[in-house]
């Protein structure tokens, strides 16, 4: 069963849902879910990020803290605005990679 199924009421519930964002220099962004979906997701950015619109990244989710995180590949569709308000849109390139610890 995929991962994200369910993700939607998890957002719905008001749960946070945490993301990390990973660049191929190693550079990681960090952020808050704000829409998911089997397509990809919105994630509102915490503070300056390296991302660039085309590039792959390795994305991980956090449902619960005390749950392993999903992990998915994911090609970065474009920035949305800048500084404190900064977001990104990125859609799923594979499957899911599997559960990491926490």
């Amino acid at each position: 069963m995929n991962a994200l199924a369910g993700s939607r009421d998890h957002l719905a519930e008001g749960k946070m849902v945490r993301a990390w964002i990973e660049v191929a220099d190693g550079t990681i962004a960090r952020g808050l879910v704000e829409a998911l979906s089997e397509h990809g997701a919105l994630i509102r950015l915490a503070g300056n990020s390296p991302l660039a619109p085309g590039a792959e990244v390795a994305v991980r989710l956090s449902f619960d803290p005390t749950a392993p995180t999903v992990g998915r590949a994911a090609r970065i569709l474009r920035i949305l605005g800048s500084g404190a308000a900064a977001g990104c849109e990125v859609e799923w390139s594979v499957a899911e990679t599997g559960a990491a610890g926490g």
